[in-house]
């Protein structure tokens, strides 16, 4: 062995011996625990970890807030919003304290108080898109849809990546009958989720109300091909189906979708539409040939 290769090996085995006594990475507080099982989607451990780290660090803002994004999950509102309140209070007004204070408001009914939180909020953190969102959701809740689009506007200008923000604001649209601009926000929506089945049907909705029967047409077969069991979109292809002359089509479309959902009323009025146009041989015109 030569002089080079010794000192390899040496430098080799000075690495090995760090190594070996490098101490182990220290264990991640119950906290740090807490927020892995709850991305996990495992709520039960999540809470439990929780639950600890406030025994080891009581009314810890962090923790109290966590324990409260469970709460609302869980549809819990009333505890959320006391959590959030905590949280608050031994925290300060963190936005997302705040900004979760009012998604617990608005889920109470109390839409006035979470806009003034949203607005306190987004005063003393104007780019913070989420609380937009929040802030256009509460508008929407109370028909204020001008202020609405504004807003969900504003969240988009700071993250176009907001899907939940483009179909809001093309819930909003549609609801002023901006069926076009409501269409464009659905195939944005669409186009950073491809796997939303209520975007796709949603948007071939706004395109059935334009008289684009194709295009809504396609739009539920793609919604459909994501999600077989959804009654309404059978339904509705039934309408974009009898649109195009395709009268056999739309009668078995709008009776796979009673056979889905028997209590669907627009679906049987809809049949009753179909069959009422069919004539003796089942030809559309209702005269026999």
């Amino acid at each position: 062995m030569n002089r080079r290769q010794r000192r390899a090996v040496v430098r080799l085995e000075s690495r090995q011996g760090a190594r070996e006594t490098a101490p182990p990475p220290p264990e991640p507080s119950a906290l740090e625990s807490g927020l892995v099982f709850h991305r996990q989607g495992n709520i039960e451990r999540a809470v439990a970890s929780y639950a600890k780290h406030l025994e080891d660090v009581p009314e810890d803002s962090d923790a109290l807030h966590l324990l409260g994004v469970v709460a609302s999950q869980r549809g819990r509102h009333e505890e959320a919003m006391r959590l959030f309140e905590r949280a608050i209070v031994r925290g300060g007004h963190v936005p997302a304290y705040v900004s979760s204070l009012g998604i617990a408001y608005r889920s109470l009914g109390r839409h006035d108080e979470a806009i003034a939180l949203y607005r306190h909020v987004l005063a003393r953190t104007p780019d913070f898109a989420d609380a937009h969102i929040n802030l256009a959701n509460a508008l929407q809740d109370k028909g204020d849809l001008d202020a609405a689009v504004a807003a969900y506007e504003q969240a988009l200008g700071l993250d176009r990546t907001k899907e939940t923000a483009w179909a809001n604001l093309a819930s909003a649209l549609r609801a002023q009958g901006r069926f076009d601009a409501a269409a464009q926000a659905y195939r944005e929506a669409a186009a950073l989720n491809p796997s939303s089945a209520a975007y796709l049907r949603d948007l071939a909705d706004i395109l059935l109300a334009l008289g684009d029967l194709a295009g809504a047409d396609e739009g539920y077969r793609k919604a459909l091909a994501l999600d077989p069991s959804d009654a309404v979109a059978h339904d509705h292809l039934g309408l974009a189906s009898q649109g195009l002359g395709r009268i056999a089509e739309a009668e078995e479309c709008h009776r796979r979708a009673l056979a889905l959902d028997p209590d669907l009323a627009e679906a049987r009025h809809n049949l009753g539409v179909v069959l009422a146009g069919k004539g003796p041989a089942g030809t559309p015109g209702g005269a026999a040939r």
